[in-house]
């Protein structure tokens, strides 16, 4: 989960794992919806706006993204 507040923070930081060829999830918040689709293209594969989805919660957000496997 990237949770840094600044847009060029998290696009310098998903360059990074682009490079390290990382493969895993990774989550991302953005302040602005704009924002939104420039980190997906930039490589989130979830983006969680803060302001516009506050009110269900980041934790909501991922359930829904990432099902749970049952043992």
């Amino acid at each position: 989960m990237l949770a840094l507040l600044k847009l060029s923070a998290n696009l310098a930081i998903l360059e990074q794992l682009k490079e390290i060829n990382f493969s895993a999830t990774v989550h991302t918040i953005a302040r602005y919806t704009d924002e939104v689709e420039v980190l997906k293209e930039a490589g989130a594969s979830e983006v969680f706006n803060i302001y516009s989805e506050a009110r269900t919660g980041f934790a909501e957000h991922v359930i829904k993204s990432e099902p749970i496997e049952e043992n």
